[in-house]
């Protein structure tokens, strides 16, 4: 999909609507969960030079198992209660690349990587991010094997860190899973040492 004016939401739905989801739920109890959820999902998307117009939902929401997503050269801007793009547990080998993040996110990050792995974020660029949020962060990344190179443009005193990192200390089975975070200055790059919990090259430039 090109060259498209999106206002509202778009959901890539996979196993489930998200990680909640009955279907889920259901199949996390059980050996092979990822591939189930992989095989049951769409793949090879590319949304490219797209403007999405948030109305208060996530604009861009890629659901669980949905693999192969790319998402290039657009605009996010609008408002969101939650984040501007979300990657779901099981998703996979997503690329976000040289897009422009101007949307208002009310309380959460602009873009949640939550149990995805092997993605890349590549050369966006996100306006002041964390306007106004308690969790004032670009990206926040629950995730394995994924590589983030971003160049911010942040003007708020408020910004905390450019990108938090917190890995998975279990398994999504319909309760709770205890994370470990640490968030990451943004005056500086991530450490080798600080991203290997997370198996990720995280290096973050703030412009």
């Amino acid at each position: 999909m090109r060259n498209c004016n999106i206002i509202g939401d778009v959901r890539i739905e996979g196993l489930g609507r998200n990680g909640e989801a009955e279907e889920v739920r259901l199949s996390s109890l059980n050996a092979g969960h990822t591939a189930r959820a992989q095989a049951a999902a769409p793949t090879r998307i590319t949304l490219d030079h797209n403007t999405f117009t948030g109305e208060g939902g996530i604009p861009l929401y890629i659901s669980p198992g949905t693999t192969e997503v790319t998402v290039s050269n657009s605009t996010f801007r609008g408002e969101s209660v939650s984040v501007a793009l979300y990657m779901d547990a099981e998703s996979a080998r997503n690329r976000i690349i040289g897009n422009r993040f101007e949307i208002h996110t009310k309380w959460r990050e602009m873009i949640a990587v939550d149990g995805s792995a092997d993605n890349r974020i590549e050369n966006n660029l996100f306006e002041n991010p964390g306007r106004g949020a308690s969790f004032s962060t670009a990206i926040a990344a629950r995730a394995a094997r994924s590589a983030i190179r971003n160049r911010s443009a942040m003007s708020s005193p408020a910004i905390r860190s450019a990108i938090r990192i917190s890995w998975w200390a279990g398994r999504r089975s319909g309760s709770a899973v205890a994370r470990a975070s640490a968030p990451i200055a943004s005056s500086a790059p991530i450490a080798p040492s600080e991203a290997a919990s997370a198996r990720s090259i995280m290096p973050s430039t703030i412009r």
